[in-house]
């Protein structure tokens, strides 16, 4: 604003009276307070408003998650115990009974994870012989190459497996 433009306002508050200097004095003051208000208060209230709405998603995402947490404990004492004994002829067993025929008998690493590669196998067999394995004897998959073959819903599997601990 330039001083011409205030000119006017000037020589107005000059002429105006006591009475009307405070009235006017008084309308300003409101007037800041109200801007303070709408400048200050209504993003505070918005702000609130968000972040109601993030804590109840988030309590949502917690109750989802203690409910996971406690399904996934459940789920772990329902594991059957691994079993003990030889787990190499426990494999060749559980293949020969789902009608697999491993390239070589299973062999333990020096990590004690079992390695066994099965040339040609349908591909829902060796599904069942795997779950067979974790199912009976223990036996999980810790690593898997399967190589499509020829013959339709026919693999080649090299087989990487290992003993589950016991639960508690």
């Amino acid at each position: 604003m330039t001083p011409a433009m205030l000119a006017p306002a000037i020589d107005a508050w000059h002429r105006a009276g006591a009475r009307a200097r405070v009235a006017i004095g008084t309308i300003g003051v409101a007037l800041v307070a109200v801007a303070a208000v709408l400048w200050i208060v209504v993003p505070l209230q918005d702000a609130v408003g968000r972040a109601r709405e993030g804590l109840v998603r988030d309590r949502m995402l917690l109750a989802a998650a203690r409910s996971d947490l406690s399904l996934d404990a459940s789920l772990a004492y329902a594991l059957v115990p691994a079993r003990a004994g030889d787990a190499a002829a426990a494999i060749d067993r559980v293949l020969a009974q789902h009608g697999l025929v491993p390239l070589s008998a299973a062999h333990a690493g020096p990590d004690g994870r079992l390695d066994v590669v099965v040339p040609e196998a349908g591909f829902d067999a060796l599904l069942r012989a795997l779950d067979a394995l974790s199912r009976d004897e223990g036996l999980r998959v810790v690593e898997a190459t399967l190589q499509a073959r020829v013959a339709p819903g026919s693999v080649r599997a090299e087989l990487v497996l290992q003993r589950e601990r016991a639960t508690p």
